[in-house]
């Protein structure tokens, strides 16, 4: 039989039942939109989290920690001035090949007082390193050597108080306003004092959504000085540390060794490639468990197809014998019912990618709506994404259903008795 021949007979038969073809494509289409939907879903989401994590971090990009990780699980820190997150060990872990460079992170909790208002905020040591990635809305960056000037995260102004109602002020104004650092002293015999530091405020910083736009920045000399002025002490860097420290590493291919080299120093290093491969994991088995639940509605499906070309075997009996008669082989029953088996498969797969697409679409549509609702800032995010491979998976899955439900029934054709089915009334 000609390939052309075939195809007409295959598009004959299923336009003949038009009806039962339709009501089986549908399970194939609510099977395959369930794979779309569900995976797309797992897609949107692993991209969405991937283009904010790198839009905050790099890959080489390695945090370190004072301490070791104990096999007991929590961290262990030291007391010993050698463990500690200071300049030596800035030192040392430079010397490590591949690094590229180490910056020191430190904060201090202070109170900020403009115009007769006060805020209670951290105060953040920028390097020259971090100075280049503070993104400016209004005024200016601060020299490094600029002792008496700092910028403001953008919404500084709203946490200021009246230190005597404890009522909020609003409409201070930060740019270009003098200021006052009011710093805590810890003396010998317990008790605290107040110290006075003036700035200015020369900048104000982009509004990024997360709580660093609660933060104020100064040069990290000038948070040091603070942190010595806190503490009375003139060695607390060198004794304490810092806070910890990021390590910017040559290459990606690099990072795993070098996060070896600073654990063996007796740090505590988490890189960034390392928590992109942790996501990148957990997405994957967040999919893989979509996926199988459409996938098992798509099994369902292929149940109906193995029922309605079984229905049509009964329903073609004498056809099935006249073919025979006339020289159709074995092979050419099982092609016909396997094509059409696959035709039902390929016709529910577009449709259930068309459906899957737009149900997705109207998910994303009203999730994103809800978090506007409920978020302060305006959320601009996709929570559905259908990458190109999961659109020829879900055909090619429908399609082989498709096949493998009409492997049955194609047999059961090719095996009848050609004059058993003539006689078939």
């Amino acid at each position: 039989m000609r390939p052309s021949d075939l195809f007409r007979m295959v598009l004959t038969n299923l336009k003949r039942m038009r009806l039962r073809t339709a009501l089986t494509a549908a399970g194939v289409i609510i099977g395959t939109a369930a794979i779309v939907t569900m995976v797309g879903i797992g897609s949107g989401l692993q991209k969405t989290t991937r283009e904010q994590f790198e839009s905050e971090a790099t890959l080489t990009q390695i945090s370190v920690f004072r301490g070791s990780f104990s096999r007991g699980g929590p961290f262990v820190s030291s007391t010993e001035e050698s463990d500690a997150l200071n300049k030596k060990a800035i030192d040392r872990i430079k010397d490590i090949e591949g690094v590229e460079a180490v910056v020191p992170n430190i904060n201090v909790a202070i109170d900020l007082q403009v115009d007769g208002g006060v805020s209670s905020a951290y105060i953040v040591g920028v390097t020259e390193y971090s100075l280049e990635k503070l993104e400016l809305k209004e005024g200016r960056k601060f020299r490094l050597k600029e002792m008496g000037s700092i910028v403001v995260g953008d919404r500084v102004a709203e946490t200021f108080f009246n230190p005597k109602t404890e009522e909020q002020i609003k409409g201070i104004q930060m740019l270009n306003n003098l200021g006052r650092l009011l710093i805590s002293q810890a003396l010998e015999t317990g008790e605290s004092k107040s110290k006075v530091m003036p700035v200015k405020i020369i900048g104000v910083l982009e509004r990024k959504g997360t709580q660093d736009d609660y933060s104020s920045y100064a040069p990290i000399d000038l948070v040091e000085k603070i942190a010595t002025i806190q503490k009375n002490d003139p060695r607390v860097i060198e004794k304490e540390g810092y806070a910890y420290l990021d390590v910017y590493v040559e290459s990606v291919e690099k990072v795993d060794e070098v996060t070896r080299e600073i654990t063996g120093l007796g740090y505590t290093a988490f890189s960034m490639k390392q928590q992109f491969s942790f996501l990148n994991i957990f997405f994957n088995i967040i999919k893989a468990i979509f996926g199988s639940m459409g996938a098992i509605a798509l099994l369902v499906a292929a149940l109906g197809i193995i029922n309605t070309l079984v229905m049509s075997i009964y329903e073609r009996f004498r056809e099935i014998g006249i073919m025979k008669a006339v020289g159709a082989s074995n092979d050419d029953i099982t092609k016909i019912f396997l094509l059409e088996a696959a035709a039902i498969g390929l016709v529910g797969g577009i449709g259930g990618i068309l459906v899957g697409w737009g149900a997705g679409e109207l998910i994303d549509l009203a999730a994103v709506y809800y978090l506007n609702t409920i978020s302060l800032e305006p959320v601009e995010v996709s929570l559905f994404y259908v990458p190109l491979w999961l659109v020829f998976f879900a055909l090619t899955f429908a399609v082989l259903v498709g096949v493998a439900a009409g492997i049955y029934p194609a047999r059961r054709a090719s095996s009848l008795d050609p004059l058993d089915a003539l006689r078939h009334e």
